[in-house]
């Protein structure tokens, strides 16, 4: 994986269709964490999705350092809004889109809910 500077690379934009798993709190068992099943089966699929569309885009080695983000969500109607972008955030870091989810590496977040249409959710993210 390479780091990619601002001056290269454009705007990121990618589609995640469907429903959003919102995010999910950790489940503790004996010692041992786990998330829900439906939450780990839909950031699997996420996962695939972003990397497919990065690669058709000729995107797939990014590493954005600094980046303000923006989520439309369409038609999605469980969960609250912090939860849905925390699921989109989680795949961040298994996609290496940008190198943390911090506040020094997304300097802006924009969450706008668009209710009806086909369901999911665009992320739109511009390189600093």
């Amino acid at each position: 994986m390479i780091a990619i500077s601002a001056n290269q690379v454009k705007t990121v934009k990618f589609w995640l269709p469907g429903k959003v798993v919102p995010k999910a709190r950790p489940r503790f068992n004996g010692g041992n964490i786990s998330l829900p099943r439906n939450y780990r089966g839909w950031k699997n699929t996420a996962y695939l999705e972003i990397i497919s569309q990065l690669e058709e885009n000729g995107k797939s080695e990014l590493l954005i350092t600094k980046a303000p983000w923006k989520c439309n969500s369409l038609a999605v109607t469980e969960g609250t809004q912090d939860n849905l972008v925390g699921a989109v955030l989680d795949i961040r870091g298994e996609t290496k889109i940008i190198k943390d989810d911090r506040v020094s590496c997304i300097s802006r977040l924009v969450i706008e809910h668009e209710p009806g249409g086909v369901c999911g959710v665009w992320v739109k993210v511009n390189p600093l």
